[in-house]
């Protein structure tokens, strides 16, 4: 007995075991709806989503989920419904409403041919389907098919002439035909089918603004807000309209209005700091922003208007604390992601915000921002062809962002390409007739040309439109000295200096020609007149010591340069020129305290590890001088003078020879015309036996260096090798009688 009782109910466990699975997705699909129906559609969204767990392929829920997906209102969603409606009418043809929400979809994505085929499907099937009407006279609007879009949007109000979307969707028609008077008449239509309804008075405001009736579209929006009082959202669009208007005080009032009716959102602050920001209130629009983001710190909006606020400010921690609260909410942030590339921009990490730009780019390759940004990292890093890819790109997306092709204009500028950059900044200027830097842009093209004439009408042109910008007094001077003009050349140094007072660079240009001109004590007169306004600048103190130097005063040069270094710890210019003037006093071991103190200011800095280099190979120290001269082409493997002492060294102190000769062709490459290049290169080939090439480059070389022992033994060597013993001896000859005691005279 017992054992039957036990069978029974193991079969009754069983029959509910297997049908509980059915009844599970039933129960989610139920609480799903109610969700849905009381606008939570979050947790809409988790019930379909548990009862498609539970029977993958059915059409009605994946339909159901994309429908809240639609619903919820985020973004990042749009795609999840795309994703669902299609499994939907895969699975279930016949579910219309499916078609029709892929069809607006595509319509939000512009693939209007897709979409039209998608409402043609559903026309086929259901011939008085006013949705697909609609559908398909947007499609038609998409595809500059307007009189075919009007014609379909007619029929859906055929169907039903009750419908106020079918007016006001005729009414957009209309609109983008510049039929203003149609437009209206199709919007007051809207208005006396239900005239409770604030949609058409909005969409009379919109035209009567376009119509610049202010007047009436202002009674408008004053309509909307009798209709629905505790509408927020109302009161914010009327705020737009004064805001437009520049009736700042009305504006304000309005988007208090929504805050009080709504104090809970944080939507309407983060709309009247916007607002405050504009008025260049930036504390009030700091406590909007933050208010918002107190008032529910998930809504990553505040976050990421105070992050970009704290950015353009410079202020770099604080920028970081909220981008790093916003991260923390949503690691996948692409915005945040955006931010965080932008501040490592700015703090010269280049390979961070590197790699922050391209996370964005990998999930939304039209991110134009980061494009744009990644440009300027790339440019940073040294790339400047991959910066000029990437602003390409920016331009394919939005071809008249002047922006862009500003910053594609000074690529072409880097990499010497002035034909290019002229055509891109002719582009801007035609955009925008008054863009100053892409003026500035074309004069310094026609100056990379030697175009002088053409490079002075930019910058007089420069000048004429902005007389107070010290730019351009500043170029217009350095081209009348490129003519030797000085006098026209210091009027415009001395106007941009009066702009821009104690900028060294402009005094620098006034000091050289006084120099010039033997005027040094005037110069020094000049230059400590500039330190009175700015006694704090480093670069006024290395200027004075450069003065010194043309007076042969060492002591005093030493002094300001020392001061310059007090001043300002990474003036590299000091730390070089003080390096120089050791070495000319043989004092080797102070001036390679001073080169080794460039490098640690900037690691990239190839030139000081040229001097470095030379003054180990001085000393005899070869090793050393190898590893600068390598650490130097690692920074820049184009770097032709390292690529030429390496190859010498490794030629005549030990060194792989093939290794050598790779290292000097390349410098002879960059170099071509550089005797001492010629040389090396010549006495590499003279090592490797290859007598015939080292003289025709050695003969270059002598030729250009007559006065360098050195260079004739080379060549005179090379003749010897060569058989050639006449020509050997009168080079051996030259070299002897110049210097008996040169590297190799014995």
């Amino acid at each position: 007995m017992k054992t039957k009782i036990f069978l029974i109910f193991f079969m009754v466990i069983t029959l509910i075991s297997c049908s509980s699975p059915e009844e599970k997705k039933v129960k989610h699909m139920q609480r799903g709806l109610k969700y849905y129906n009381d606008s939570k559609y979050n947790e809409a969204i988790i019930e379909f989503k548990n009862a498609l767990q539970i029977t993958p392929r059915d059409g009605d829920a994946h339909y159901r989920l994309g429908l809240a997906y639609i619903k919820s209102g985020k973004i990042q969603n749009i795609q999840n419904a795309y994703k669902e409606f299609n499994q939907a009418v895969e699975l279930n043809p016949d579910t219309m409403d499916a078609h029709l929400q892929i069809g607006n979809l595509l319509i939000l994505s512009r693939e209007y041919q897709k979409a039209k085929e998608k409402a043609e499907l559903v026309i086929k099937k259901e011939s008085e389907n006013i949705d697909a009407h609609l559908l398909l006279g947007n499609a038609h609007a998409g595809l500059k098919n307007n009189s075919e879009a009007i014609k379909e949007v007619k029929k859906a109000i055929e169907l039903d002439p009750k419908r106020v979307n079918s007016y006001l969707n005729l009414g957009g028609l209309y609109m983008i035909q510049q039929n203003l008077d149609a437009a209206e008449d199709a919007y007051k239509d809207a208005l006396s089918i239900d005239g409770k309804s604030t949609r058409p008075h909005l969409a009379l405001a919109q035209l009567y603004i376009i119509k610049k009736e202010y007047k009436k579209a202002e009674d408008e929006y004053k309509e909307a807000i009798r209709i629905e009082p505790q509408n927020p959202g109302l009161h914010i669009v009327f705020g737009k309209f004064y805001t437009s208007g520049k009736r700042f005080e009305e504006a304000e009032a309005r988007y208090l209005d929504a805050i009080k009716l709504d104090p809970k959102n944080p939507v309407p602050q983060l709309i009247l700091g916007d607002f405050y920001l504009l008025q260049k209130n930036e504390d009030a629009a700091i406590k909007a922003y933050q208010k918002g983001d107190e008032i529910n710190p998930d809504i990553l909006e505040s976050k990421k208007r105070l992050a970009a606020y704290y950015l353009s400010k410079a202020k770099y921690d604080d920028a970081s604390e909220y981008i790093e609260k916003l991260l923390k909410k949503s690691p996948d942030d692409l915005n945040g992601h955006f931010l965080k590339g932008r501040l490592s921009l700015a703090k010269n990490k280049i390979s961070e915000a590197i790699s922050e730009f391209q996370i964005v780019l990998k999930n939304e390759p039209s991110h134009t921002g980061s494009r744009y940004y990644l440009a300027q990292a790339h440019l940073l890093a040294g790339n400047p062809q991959m910066a000029k890819n990437e602003l390409m790109e920016v331009l394919k997306i939005t071809p008249n962002s002047t922006d862009a092709r500003i910053a594609l204009s000074n690529v072409y500028l880097t990499l010497h390409s002035y034909d290019e950059a002229i055509t891109e900044a002719r582009k801007v200027i035609s955009l925008q007739p008054a863009n100053l830097y892409a003026k500035k842009i074309l004069g310094d093209a026609y100056t990379g040309k030697r175009d002088t004439g053409n490079a002075i009408s930019q910058y007089k042109e420069l000048v004429r439109m902005s007389p107070d910008d010290p730019a351009g007094h500043f170029r217009l001077g350095m081209m009348h000295r490129v003519q030797k003009n000085q006098s026209e050349a210091m009027s415009e140094f001395g106007k941009a200096l009066s702009l821009s007072p104690g900028s060294s660079h402009i005094l620098a240009q006034i000091m050289g020609i006084m120099i010039e001109k033997g005027e040094v004590d005037r110069a020094i007169e000049r230059a400590n007149k500039e330190l009175a306004a700015s006694s704090e600048d480093s670069n006024i103190y290395n200027l004075l010591g450069k003065a010194y130097l043309v007076k042969k005063d060492e002591a005093k040069a030493v002094e300001y340069f020392n001061k310059s270094i007090e001043l300002d710890k990474n003036n590299l210019v000091s730390y070089m020129d003080l390096g120089s003037i050791y070495a000319r006093g043989k004092n080797y071991d102070k001036a390679v305290v001073r080169f080794e103190e460039a490098v640690k200011v900037n690691p990239n800095y190839t030139p000081a590890y040229i001097f470095l280099g030379i003054l180990y190979d001085m000393q005899k120290k070869y090793d050393k001088a190898k590893e600068v001269y390598e650490k130097a082409l690692k920074i820049d493997p184009d770097f032709a003078p390292a690529a030429n002492n390496l190859a010498w060294l490794y030629a005549e102190h030990g060194g792989n020879i093939d290794v050598a000769l790779d290292l000097a062709q390349r410098a002879n490459e960059k170099l071509p015309e550089d005797p001492g290049v010629s040389d090396t290169l010549g006495w590499i080939y003279y090592k490797k036996n290859a007598y015939l090439k080292a003289i025709s480059l050695l003969k270059e070389s002598s030729e250009k260096l007559e006065g360098n022992p050195l260079v004739h033994y080379h060549l005179g060597m090379a003749y010897y090798k060569n058989g050639n013993r006449e020509p050997a001896k009168k080079e051996l000859n030259i070299a002897l009688r110049l210097n008996q005691n040169f590297e190799g005279a014995e």
